[in-house]
């Protein structure tokens, strides 16, 4: 996660918010936007404890980069396949490594504005070749106030305005107990917005469906499977250098 106030409670408390199935889902789409992952540097950023690249089996190595040090020893005590260096430090304004893929769960929404999004992404594109692919999972709720609690998801953009970027707060909590896991200051930004910035620093964009119509979610949260397409709160991006 990648918001210095992340660290330490929230950062103990947040990996529980991994079990959730639509973070399942999420993570499965992502690593399906990267195919194909073998033999390459993949990079991801806000890792935590690189929770995401944990299933990725056949890459040459992987960097995580995130701000908070308890989940990065966390990560650091995991068995992985893939060789995996885990680096903390803010990813806007870390040295990067040399990336064929990366992984960027809610990187765009760590963004605050338009401006700060485009530079980001510009430097990310600079340690990327052509055909380099960026897989991003972006929140994106329908309306200024939405909450699902299949999966333990409430978001509130703060401005009430959909059409322009502004602040969001993301509440994730278990849908049993409903006992709030964590609570992220965040940004909300149309997928117009993204998009255009992608494009504009070199990135061909195109939108993911997300991966929920599997045998896992059919046997294990049949209600996710069948009501997350039309009510899910988060967008796949798939960004392609050119």
């Amino acid at each position: 996660m990648e918001k210095s106030n992340y660290a330490g409670q929230i950062g103990r408390t947040y990996a529980r918010v991994n079990a959730l199935p639509d973070k399942i889902c999420a993570r499965a789409t992502m690593v399906k936007m990267l195919d194909p992952l073998r033999g390459t540097q993949v990079l991801e950023l806000a890792s935590g404890d690189g929770w995401f690249s944990d299933v990725i089996l056949d890459a040459q190595h992987i960097t995580c980069i995130d701000v908070d040090e308890y989940q990065l020893a966390q990560g650091r005590k995991k068995r992985s396949l893939v060789p995996r260096t885990f680096v903390q430090a803010n990813m806007f304004d870390a040295s990067l490594p040399h990336a064929d893929r990366v992984l960027g769960p809610w990187i765009a929404n760590y963004a605050p504005n338009e401006e700060e999004m485009s530079h980001f992404f510009a430097r990310v594109g600079a340690v990327m070749p052509s055909g380099g692919i960026i897989g991003l999972v972006i929140d994106m709720p329908t309306s200024a106030t939405i909450d699902r609690p299949l999966w333990g998801s409430r978001k509130t953009v703060q401005t009430g305005d959909m059409t322009t970027s502004g602040p969001m707060i993301v509440e994730r909590y278990d849908p049993k107990t409903k006992e709030v896991l964590a609570t992220i200051p965040t940004n909300y930004h149309p997928m117009g917005t993204i998009e255009r910035v992608l494009e504009q620093v070199g990135f061909a964009t195109s939108q993911v469906a997300p991966l929920v119509h599997t045998q896992y979610f059919r046997e294990n949260h049949p209600k996710f499977a069948y009501s997350y397409e039309k009510e899910r709160d988060l967008q796949f991006l798939r960004a392609v250098k050119r």
